[in-house]
C-alpha cells in the first residue's frame, strides 16, 4: 500500500512541484487515495492525470485504492492478519475493530445497560461493559476513513452474513451498492389484495406499538434487581407467564374465540382484551383512545412523510373499534403460549417498556397522556428495526420465528427496559423537567434513528475516468464527526444531532474526529473509551482530549456504580415510581461520605473500586516509530505540566524541568513534595492528611 502510493509521489516530485511525503498518510489510512480527497497530494495527482510518468505509475497503484467491486460483493475484509488477507491489512484498524466493535458490537443496537435488572441472553449475554468509542486524529482524511470501513465491516459481518437470507423472500444475492437495499423492510403497514378483501394486515404491528398498562404493571423487573445477578430471563418469563394465565382465564379471554378466526391475532390482541377487562386500565384505554387533549394532534401516529401514512391511520382506527366491539378482531383458538409471549411482550416491546419507565420518571402525568407518548416510542423503534442492518441482527441473535416476535425477543434479551430508564435519568438531568415528558421524549425520539450519512470513495477506476463519480459509502455504526459545515444551519443541526445521539445508548458507536471534537464538547454519556489515533501536538491537547468523557454521572462512574452498589439498591415495594439511578447515586453518595469526609464529588464525579470498569484510553503505535519518543516525552510533560500548575512563570519552569534528566522516582518525589494539590478528592483522603494544604 505505502510503496505504490509512494511511487505516485516520486513520479509527481519529478515534475517540480513540492509533494508531501506519503509515510504519514498510509500510517495512518488504510488506501489513503480514496480517502485524500481535498489534500494537495490528490488535487496535483488529478492535475496531472496526463502525464505520461504520473499515467504509468498511477497504472500500478491498484493496491493502494479501495476495492469497491469486493466491498460490493461484501468480500473485502479489514479484520484478517496480513498471512490470511490477499489485501492490504492495517493494524490499527484491525485493533479498532477488536476494541470498538469485539465479538458482541455488530448485532447490538444499543449499549448494554450499566444497571442490569436480570441476566442479558441472546446476542447481548457477556456484552456488559460495552462501551462506545472516541476516536481523535490529526487528519480529516482519517474520521472518513473509519466512518466507512467499520460501518462496512459491520455491515459484512450482518447483512453480508448469509445466515441473514430468508431465501423464501430474497431471491437475488446482495449487493453493497444495489439500488435497493436488503433485507428489506419487514414491520409494514398495508392492506391485503383487493382479492382478499382489501383488509388490513400485519396486525402483529401492535405487538411492539401497542402501550398495555396491564403488561406495564404485571411486571417491573427493576423489583427483580436484588435477584439480578442469578435471576435469568427465562426465569423471570416463566413467573410472568402464570401471572398472564392465571389473568387471561380469570378474565374469561376465551369467550372472544371463534371457529372460523385467526388464532394468530391473539398475541396483539389480549392485551387490549385484558386492559378492557381490568378497571383502572380499562379507564386509562378508553381515555387514552377518545380524549383528544391527550394527543395535541389529529392523528393517531406523528405526522411523517412517508407513503404509509393514510395505512397507519387506518391501523389506529381499527384498533378503537376493536376496543368497542372485540368482535371484530376475528379470533380463533386461544394459542397455547399465549402467557408466554405476553410475557416476552411485558419485557421486550418497545411501547410497553417505554410506559413503564415515563410512569417511573413522570409520575405527575396522567397514563392516558404517557401513553400517547409510549406509542410514538413503539413507532420510532419500529422504524429502528426496519433498517438492513438492524434487521439482520436481530435475525442472528434470536430464534427463527416471524419478525415482531424476534423483535420483542430482542428488546427483552437486550433488558430494554434498564436501558430506557437508565437514559431517561440523563435527560432528566440535562433539561431538568421531571413534571412533562414531551422534552425528553422528543429528545429520545431523535436519538433512536440517526439518519445513515455518506462519504464519496474513490476506487482506482472511477478517479481514472472523468466521467465517473466515486461510490458513496453508508456510515451508521461509526460517524465522522468535524466534516459538517458550521457556518450553515444544516450543518450546525447534523453536528449538534451527532453529538445527542452519541450521548445516546443507541448507534452510532463509534465517533472519529479531528481537533474539533476536543474543546468543550462532552461524549462521555456512554463512552469510556478514547482512541489517539495520532498523538496531538502538545500534552494539554492530550487531557483536553480524554477530558470529553471524563465528566459528571459519565459511563464509567455508572457502571462502576452498578456493580459495587446495585445489588444493594431495590426493594421489591413500593418501586413503580422510583427512579433507580436516583435512588442508586443517593445510597453510594451515604454509603461513600459514611466516617470517611468524601467530599459532593463523590459519586458523580469519581468513584474508588477495585478492578472493574476504567476509562481506557488506547495509543496504537507501530514498533520503531518516534511516536514512542514523543508519547513518553508529552507524557513526562504533562505530569510537569500538572506540577507547575499554579507556580509563577509556569512556562520557564515547565522547561526547566523537562530538560532537566530527572527519573521518574525523583520526579513522583518532587511532585510529592512541591506540586499544589487542589482536587478535593485527594484533600479528603485520610492517608493524604499529613500532607501540606494548599
Amino acid at each position: 500500500n505505502f510503496l505504490a502510493t509512494d511511487r505516485l509521489a516520486q513520479a509527481l516530485a519529478s515534475l517540480g512541484p513540492r509533494v508531501p511525503k506519503p509515510v504519514e498518510y498510509c500510517k495512518s489510512a488504510l488506501y489513503p487515495l480514496s480517502f485524500l480527497d481535498h489534500y494537495q497530494f490528490k488535487e496535483l495527482l488529478r492535475a496531472n492525470l496526463k502525464n505520461p510518468g504520473v499515467a504509468a505509475a498511477l497504472a500500478d497503484t491498484k493496491r493502494a485504492w479501495l476495492d469497491l467491486q469486493k466491498i460490493n460483493r461484501y468480500q473485502w475484509r479489514c479484520d484478517e492478519a496480513p498471512s490470511a488477507a490477499p489485501d492490504p491489512a492495517n493494524a490499527r484498524l484491525r485493533m479498532l475493530l477488536d476494541r470498538a466493535v469485539g465479538p458482541h458490537g455488530a448485532t447490538l443496537l444499543w449499549v448494554p445497560p450499566s444497571l442490569c435488572y436480570y441476566g442479558l441472553a441472546g446476542g447481548f449475554k457477556g456484552a456488559g461493559g460495552f462501551s462506545k468509542t472516541l476516536v481523535f486524529s490529526s487528519w480529516i482524511m482519517v474520521p472518513r476513513m473509519i466512518a466507512t470501513l467499520v460501518s462496512y465491516e459491520v455491515e459484512r459481518r450482518t447483512v453480508g452474513n448469509p445466515d441473514t437470507v430468508k431465501t423464501d423472500q430474497e431471491t437475488e444475492r446482495r449487493r453493497y451498492f444495489g439500488e435497493k437495499r436488503h433485507p428489506v423492510r419487514q414491520i409494514q403497514y398495508r392492506r391485503r389484495s383487493a382479492e382478499s378483501g382489501g383488509q388490513l394486515a400485519n396486525l402483529s404491528n401492535f405487538t411492539l406499538v401497542y402501550p398495555s398498562p396491564t403488561l406495564c404493571r404485571v411486571v417491573d423487573p427493576f423489583a427483580n434487581l436484588p435477584e439480578s445477578p442469578s435471576l435469568s430471563l427465562d426465569q423471570l418469563i416463566a413467573r410472568t407467564a402464570v401471572k398472564l394465565q392465571t389473568m387471561i382465564d380469570r378474565c374469561g379471554l376465551s369467550r372472544w374465540s371463534t371457529p372460523t378466526g385467526e388464532s394468530e391475532r391473539w398475541y396483539w390482541a389480549a392485551p387490549l382484551l385484558l386492559d378492557l377487562a381490568d378497571e383502572q386500565s380499562q379507564k386509562e384505554v378508553r381515555a387514552w383512545l377518545s380524549d383528544g387533549s391527550h394527543w395535541g394532534r389529529d392523528t393517531w401516529f406523528r405526522h411523517e412523510l412517508t407513503e404509509d401514512v393514510g395505512i397507519r391511520e387506518a391501523y389506529g382506527d381499527y384498533l378503537q373499534s376493536c376496543a368497542d366491539d372485540p368482535q371484530q378482531a376475528g379470533l380463533g383458538p386461544i394459542p397455547a403460549d399465549l402467557a408466554e409471549v405476553l410475557a416476552r411482550m411485558a419485557l421486550g416491546s418497545p411501547a410497553v417498556t417505554a410506559l413503564r419507565s415515563l410512569r417511573r420518571h413522570f409520575p405527575k402525568q396522567t397514563t392516558p397522556a404517557l401513553m400517547v407518548h409510549a406509542l410514538d416510542v413503539g413507532d420510532e423503534f419500529c422504524d429502528l428495526y426496519n433498517k438492513p442492518e438492524s434487521i439482520a441482527a436481530i435475525r442472528l441473535c434470536t430464534p427463527d420465528e416471524v419478525f415482531w416476535r424476534q423483535a420483542v425477543c430482542y428488546g427483552a434479551d437486550g433488558c430494554l427496559q434498564a436501558v430506557l430508564d437508565e437514559y431517561f435519568h440523563l435527560i432528566n438531568g440535562q433539561i431538568g423537567q421531571r413534571g412533562d415528558a414531551g422534552p425528553a421524549v422528543e429528545q429520545l425520539l431523535g436519538a433512536i434513528n440517526l439518519n445513515t450519512s455518506t462519504v464519496k470513495v474513490d476506487s482506482l477506476e472511477s478517479f481514472q475516468d472523468a466521467t465517473s463519480e466515486a461510490r458513496k459509502m453508508r456510515c451508521h455504526y461509526a460517524v465522522e464527526f468535524g466534516s459538517q459545515r458550521m457556518e450553515t444551519t444544516q450543518g450546525q443541526q447534523r453536528a449538534s444531532g451527532l453529538r445527542e445521539v452519541f450521548n445516546s445508548p443507541f448507534r452510532p458507536f463509534v465517533l472519529a474526529t479531528t481537533s474539533i471534537g476536543q474543546e468543550g464538547l462532552d461524549f462521555h454519556s456512554y463512552c469510556r473509551r478514547i482512541v489517539h489515533w495520532n498523538l496531538p501536538g502538545n500534552p494539554v491537547d492530550l487531557e483536553q482530549r480524554e477530558g470529553r468523557i471524563n465528566r459528571f454521572k459519565s459511563l464509567v462512574i455508572r457502571q462502576q456504580l452498578a456493580a459495587k452498589y446495585g445489588a444493594l439498591l431495590a426493594t421489591p415495594n413500593a418501586v413503580e415510581h422510583e427512579d433507580p439511578w436516583n435512588s442508586l447515586f443517593q445510597l453510594a453518595a451515604r454509603e461513600e461520605s459514611n466516617g470517611t469526609g468524601a467530599c459532593e464529588m463523590i459519586p458523580f464525579w469519581h468513584l474508588e473500586t477495585e478492578g472493574g470498569p476504567r476509562i481506557e484510553r488506547v495509543i496504537p503505535l507501530y514498533p520503531f516509530s518516534s511516536d514512542h519518543g514523543r508519547l513518553a516525552h508529552m507524557l513526562k510533560t504533562l505530569a510537569i505540566y500538572r506540577l507547575a500548575f499554579g507556580q509563577p512563570r509556569q512556562v520557564e519552569l515547565v522547561d526547566h524541568l523537562v530538560q532537566t534528566s530527572l527519573s521518574e522516582t525523583d520526579l513522583k518525589m518532587v511532585m510529592k513534595t512541591l506540586m499544589v494539590d487542589l482536587s478535593p478528592i485527594s484533600y479528603q483522603r485520610p492517608e493524604n492528611r499529613s500532607l501540606p494544604r494548599p
